[in-house]
């Protein structure tokens, strides 16, 4: 009954075969005796046909990724040509032809192999088992694609040309096959029905290459989605990746409706194969959308999780919709209608990937599993891309409240300073990081603080914010330095935050001789300075090496009524003070970190006579590369210079 449908149905398909002219042309030229049998009941079989095509559609096919696509035509032509009363199924490893469904599983093969070459592929499965195997047999065969490219038509000399034509060699081979008919009954009986119906159909599959309808690769088409979508966070972007994978690989035109705030569906991205029809699908689309927008809600299958998978695609009728007036082209694109795939996250509806309808109504299974593959890439990086949107919102919000939107300026000094929030980025009410701040106080003077709180869980945050704001209002209360660490210390005692504690560098900047309305040029700055727990300021004089500009104290938080001094710096007009934080000395190169061997120190000596601003981005700029991979902690840099 099997070899009678095929037979049959190999007829029809001769009597249907179209006249138009092909884009290949394939002669069959398989050995006169293709078929041979071993003593031992082992038979090889090989088919051939060479294909002749413009060089241009060769050059256009000859990729790595149109051999898995011969390979997946090959089966989807055994399922053509026996109106799927034979199917192949596919799973990780294996590929198995299966007769209407399980069990009955002719063949089963291992999952291929693949050789790739400058003139020459070839892709091998290897025979496992299965109905038309003998048992002694199992294990032992193997079915081949070969494909070869053919020496240029006239030698080395004739050259491959846009106008050429060129050959392939396309051979199909079964080899060391035991087959069980010829096991159960007799190898003539073999001969006569399940060889012959072989070869008829290899010579069919051979002949029907000269169309160059390759058949869709799952592998290809996805793995080109990954690749796009791969590292991308750019909305546009992404919906741009919709229609240079669809187009016209899974339909004539595509499109990507999102939700907006109200829910309401609007058009983002068209694309249409033939560009002058580009203007007529979003008119229509946009047309579309306003007067019958498709349901956003996919329905639902029962017990699925959400995802592209949990509603099938749904048509969207478009041809109601267009007026009797519509530009020219809209009618036609309508007429054929679109098919709608839910981009769902597990978040919710996101929005729709639309493909133009096909000629035959619905899409293939095929087209229509793609399709859902891709509207699920698609909908994840999206829900990637708003949620990294999001992590930026709240990165500006949280560095408002860690450094000063701009620096102030201070009369006869260069201020300068650079900020990294940490690299594992935003975590709720666990986020902080080091923090930042300049600001005036009374009697001309300026107050500095940079800084960092240790420790986790939603204290961290808000003993940043304390640290801050306290900070601000000791100064302006007109407490000294070390009066201000001691309050400060005490605070942070009464917040019960186990665990969470305070480093910090605290100053404050007294200008020089002052005339009215400024500074004297090449006045000194006086620097008063604590430095509790964080890495110990520089001073950077003239030509020489930099020194420490104060001595190390406790961290706040700790110690309850521990005291603090202060230290005073004078800097000469040229010299440069910086303070940091230890996400800067602290950065790891493997088993080194940026501040061995005086690191730092060094670093900032060879930049003698440079801005503050520029003191500062270098040693931003040295953190970021060292180490040759982001940095996990955050940072602070402060540079301040006396003005020469």
């Amino acid at each position: 009954m099997i070899f009678a449908a095929v037979s049959t149905a190999l007829v029809a398909l001769r009597r249907r075969r179209r006249r138009r002219r092909r884009p290949a042309h394939a002669v069959i030229v398989s050995p006169r005796k293709s078929t041979s049998t071993h003593s031992d009941g082992a038979v090889r079989s090989v088919q051939s046909a060479k294909l002749t095509l413009a060089a241009t559609d060769l050059e256009r096919i000859w990729t790595p990724a149109n051999l898995e696509n011969l390979a997946r035509t090959y089966w989807r032509f055994l399922s053509r040509v026996t109106l799927n009363l034979i199917r192949v199924t596919y799973t990780a490893d294996s590929r198995s032809v299966v007769l209407l469904g399980r069990p009955l599983t002719l063949l089963r093969f291992d999952a291929p192999e693949y050789t790739t070459e400058a003139d020459h592929g070839a892709v091998r499965w290897r025979i496992r088992d299965g109905l038309l195997v003998a048992r002694a047999g199992r294990g032992s065969g193997f079915l081949s694609l070969d494909v070869r490219r053919e020496p240029p038509r006239g030698g080395p000399a004739g050259g491959r040309g846009a106008d050429s034509r060129e050959d392939l060699l396309i051979e199909v081979e079964v080899a060391n096959f035991y087959p069980s008919i010829a096991v159960g009954f007799s190898m003539p009986v073999y001969e006569m029905t399940q060889s012959a119906v072989h070869v008829l159909v290899m010579h069919a599959f051979l002949r029907s290459l000269s169309k160059l309808d390759l058949a869709r690769s799952r592998i290809g088409v996805l793995a080109e989605a990954s690749a796009l979508l791969a590292g991308s966070l750019d909305q546009d972007q992404i919906l741009a990746v919709a229609g240079r994978v669809a187009v016209p690989r899974l339909a004539a035109w595509c499109a990507v409706l999102l939700a907006g705030p109200g829910g309401d569906l609007r058009l983002t991205v068209a694309r249409h194969a033939d560009e002058s029809l580009a203007g007529a699908l979003t008119w229509l689309l946009n047309l579309g959308c306003d007067r019958a927008p498709p349901s956003i809600t996919p329905g639902a299958v029962p017990g699925s999780a959400p995802g592209p998978r949990a509603g099938a695609p749904r048509s969207w009728p478009l041809a109601a919709v267009v007026p009797a007036d519509a530009p020219a082209g809209v009618a036609d694109l309508a007429a054929r209608g679109a098919w709608c795939f839910p981009l769902t996250t597990q978040e919710g509806p996101l929005g729709l990937l639309i493909l133009g309808g096909p000629h035959g109504g619905r899409p293939s299974r095929e087209v229509q599993g793609l399709a859902e593959d891709l509207a699920g890439r698609i909908a994840l990086a999206l829900e990637n891309s708003r949620l990294a949107a999001q992590h930026r919102q709240d990165s500006e919000a949280l560095r408002a409240t860690l450094v000063p939107h701009e620096l102030p300026r201070v009369p006869g000094a260069e201020l300068a300073f650079a900020h990294d929030l940490p690299g594992a980025g935003l975590s709720g009410a666990d986020a902080g990081g080091d923090f930042c701040d300049v600001f005036p106080v009374a009697g001309g003077r300026w107050r500095f603080a940079i800084g960092e709180v240790c420790g986790t869980g939603p204290a961290t945050l808000a003993v940043t914010s304390l640290a801050r704001n306290a900070l601000r209002i000791l100064g302006a209360a007109g407490l000294s330095i070390p009066a201000a660490l001691d309050r400060l210390n005490q605070l942070i005692l009464d917040e019960h935050a186990p665990g969470t504690f305070l480093t910090l560098v605290h100053g404050e900047i007294r200008p020089g001789e002052i005339r009215p309305g400024e500074i004297e040029p090449g006045s000194p700055l006086q620097v008063l300075l604590a430095c509790a727990g964080q890495p110990l300021p520089l001073v950077l004089r003239g030509e020489g090496r930099p020194g420490t500009a104060a001595a190390p104290q406790p961290v706040l938080g700790v110690i309850e009524g521990q005291g603090f001094t202060a230290q005073q710096v004078t800097l000469g007009p040229g010299d440069l003070l910086l303070c940091v934080t230890d996400g800067v000395t602290r950065r790891r190169d493997g088993d080194r970190l940026l501040d061995d061997d005086d690191g730092l120190a060094r670093l900032l000596a060879a930049c003698t006579g440079l801005t503050a601003e520029v003191v500062a981005d270098k040693v931003h700029e040295e953190v970021r590369t060292f180490g040759g991979h982001p940095a996990v902690d955050g940072m602070a840099v402060l540079a301040i210079r006396a003005v020469p």
